[in-house]
């Protein structure tokens, strides 16, 4: 009798032991897949992050219009990138106007600096790609001095004629610009960019000579609006950008 109860406890054991064994091995087998998961999907979705780092570009459009235009510029821009959706923007230019009317013969020139501080909004629904599609504002701030010059003026009633010339006339023009562009990845961080642009002219600093003809960083002031475009090489400084993390069971 006291055999048979031994015998009884040695496959109780036995039996209790290849249970927990086989119910061990399973949670192991789930733990190292769950694990697999977490270091093949490591990380948090882009939203989850503030910050996406910076973007730095160059227009290529404002040099290359000296080839059909009477004008010239560089420029350059950073943006920073909030959650793949906002970008808070700084512009930076110079411009060179040496334009003479072909009909008066008033010739105008300037050259100066501009300055645009914005926003653009990324409208693609898929925050995570590479491409954007945004919509944006810009306000624009020049200060510079220019030339006006022309035929001689003649005093119908007197008959005498005085130059028409005047130099470094000063002036400081404001304007609003409303935005709309894309952006493509082209190689790695390297994405190029195309931007239409809808400028108003707010105001110029008035004076008793004359009004500019062309306002660096805004264009001609032949009308209270006009409009611009940018073509633009970009390079993307990224920070932060993970992948999605897809949840363990």
């Amino acid at each position: 009798m006291e055999l048979r109860s031994k015998i009884k406890l040695f496959i109780t054991i036995i039996i209790s032991s290849s249970t927990l064994s086989s119910s061990y091995a399973q949670d192991d087998k789930h733990r190292m897949f769950n694990d697999s998961l977490l270091v093949q999907y490591s990380g948090f979705d882009d939203l989850d992050v503030f910050f996406n780092g910076f973007s730095f570009s160059a227009d290529i459009y404002s040099p290359a219009r000296r080839f059909f235009s009477d004008y010239i510029g560089v420029e350059g821009s950073l943006k920073v990138k909030l959650r793949n959706t906002f970008y808070p923007t700084v512009e930076i230019g110079y411009d060179i106007c040496d334009h003479e009317d072909g009909n008066t013969h008033i010739k105008y020139k300037t050259s100066a600096p501009y300055f645009k501080v914005g926003i653009d909004y990324n409208l693609l629904k898929d925050k995570q790609q590479s491409n954007t599609f945004f919509v944006g504002l810009r306000y624009g701030l020049s200060k510079f001095n220019f030339d006006i010059s022309g035929p001689e003026v003649t005093d119908p009633i007197w008959h005498i004629s005085e130059p028409f010339s005047y130099n470094d006339i000063s002036t400081t023009s404001q304007w609003l610009e409303v935005v709309s562009g894309v952006q493509v990845k082209i190689w790695r961080n390297i994405h190029l960019g195309w931007s239409v642009r809808y400028k108003l002219h707010l105001n110029s600093s008035k004076n008793d000579l004359a009004e500019p003809y062309y306002i660096p960083g805004y264009g001609t002031t032949v009308n209270s609006s006009t409009w611009g475009a940018t073509y633009s090489v970009i390079f993307d400084l990224n920070c932060g950008k993970k992948r999605k993390t897809i949840k363990p069971y």
